[in-house]
């Protein structure tokens, strides 16, 4: 069943919010804690204790119902939120990036710069892999 919680969180959704351009966002104020990737916090010791906490949550979901679509209903936000915290924290720049960049449609540079920051996270992820 681990295998299975950590497969199902680990494909990444796209949220939307209104925020900076990561090139706007200085350096100095990653990693981030929050849900909004454009409130930054003083230090990132939170992320991985978040990161725990919806573990143990969406664990606990998948042990209180049967398989198959009640569960993935049920379960769904914390498995969501899993996958969005696991992606903060293994590639927090990348992630920022995306999120702040593809909030919204915007003009036609702003859409090259998303495509550019999801390709960025993508490779991000690649490279934390293990090879089959």
């Amino acid at each position: 069943m681990q295998g299975e919680l950590f497969e199902s969180s680990a494909s990444f959704y796209g949220i939307t919010t209104n925020c900076q351009t990561a090139s706007q966002i200085p350096q100095s104020e990653m990693p981030y804690t929050s849900g909004d990737p454009c409130s930054p916090s003083a230090s990132g010791e939170g992320n991985l204790n978040k990161c725990s906490q919806l573990y143990e949550a969406l664990t606990n979901c998948h042990r209180r119902i049967r398989g198959g679509l009640d569960r993935e209903i049920a379960c769904r936000h914390l498995n969501r939120s899993l996958a969005q915290c696991l992606v903060a924290e293994v590639c927090p720049d990348e992630s920022d990036a995306v999120h702040c960049l593809c909030s919204s449609g915007g003009t036609s540079i702003k859409r090259q710069q998303c495509r550019e920051a999801q390709v960025a996270l993508s490779v991000c992820l690649a490279s934390h892999q293990s090879p089959p």
